[in-house]
């Protein structure tokens, strides 16, 4: 019987696991809006080592902030990008974007300023 329950324990967690898609990033640009211009002054590209956990509605980023992204609407969804409504772990509205282009981008855009992270997926 304990063989038993340590079985299906065991397979829910690998189902589980399975199915939590994991990206990683090697770069980031951070983007300030410019409301003169009406575009964003880009930063230089930075290294950067984050991972991004998908769970659902939910994703979760291994970074300082320990930053969190609830997505709750679809704004786009189509062959090369998906774009979200969301509120990050602070509660503040944005959107999350991923992007298929030249690179994979991860992209998290405020009020006034916007994350893009480069990442590959696992």
């Amino acid at each position: 019987m304990k063989k038993l329950i340590l079985s299906i324990a065991f397979m829910v967690m690998s189902l589980v696991l399975y199915a939590q898609k994991t990206m990683n990033s090697y770069a980031l640009q951070i983007g300030h809006w410019n409301s003169y211009s009406e575009t964003y002054s880009w930063e230089s590209l930075k290294f950067c080592d984050v991972k991004f956990f998908f769970q659902g509605d939910i994703i979760i980023a291994n970074d300082v902030a320990e930053s969190t992204y609830y997505t709750y609407d679809v704004i786009i969804q189509d062959d090369y990008s998906s774009s979200w409504n969301a509120f990050d772990e602070q509660k503040r509205k944005c959107i999350v974007s991923l992007v298929n282009g030249e690179e994979i981008c991860f992209i998290v855009i405020y009020n006034d300023v916007c994350y893009k992270y480069f990442v590959t997926f696992n």
